[in-house]
Parts: C-alpha cells; sequence; structure tokens
C-alpha cells in the first residue's frame, strides 16, 4: 500500500497521484539500479515532498534484489484492486489516497 500526503492544498486528483507514485517507486530495473531504494528515491523526487525522500532513502541489504541482479531483472508493476482498510478523509490540507501494486519481474 502507498499512501501520499501534501502539506500544501490536496491536488486536484490525489488519486491519480498516489497510483503514479506507486507505480514509479515499484518499477525497478536491476539492470541500472543499485538498489529498490533508487526506485523508491526516484519516485520521491518526482512525486513527493522532501520529508517523503528522506523517509525514503534507507538502504539496506534486500536478498530478493540481489536476485534480481543477477538475472538483470525489470520490475513491471500494474496497480490492482486495493482490499485494505479505508484511508482517512482528506482534510483542508491532506489528501489520503491507497493503492495496491503487483510487480512482475522479467
Amino acid at each position: 500500500m502507498a499512501t501520499t500526503t501534501s502539506s500544501t492544498t490536496p491536488p486536484p486528483d490525489a488519486q491519480a497521484t498516489c497510483a503514479a507514485f506507486a507505480t514509479t517507486m515499484s518499477a525497478v530495473d536491476a539492470r541500472v539500479d543499485a538498489s529498490r531504494a533508487e526506485a523508491r528515491a526516484r519516485a520521491a523526487a518526482q512525486y513527493g515532498t522532501p520529508g517523503l525522500q528522506q523517509q525514503l532513502r534507507g538502504a539496506g541489504r534486500d536478498p530478493e534484489f540481489d536476485a534480481w541482479r543477477a538475472h538483470r531483472a525489470v520490475v513491471t508493476p500494474v496497480l490492482v484492486a486495493y482490499s485494505g482498510e479505508a484511508p482517512p478523509p482528506d482534510t483542508l490540507n491532506r489528501a489520503y489516497r491507497a493503492v495496491a501494486v503487483r510487480g512482475t519481474a522479467a
């Protein structure tokens, strides 16, 4: 689940922004990306705030990514039906949205 928030006025289409962020964050090309964190940082830079960029910068070991790198995998994300809890209600300066993403490595 990915949730986007904004500290200013919510974007006109927060659902589309959330979907684009989650898809970008989940797209990994192990032929060129050094880690999953690179994909997260790319998404945060494009759709997020400096605070979000800081939160998503974490590296750490990722055994799954090591396997993707060995196979030079490209992970293609697809939005799927979200069945989790409903996000909190919007406020005057925050929009909460949730999406689900499934990735296929090839």
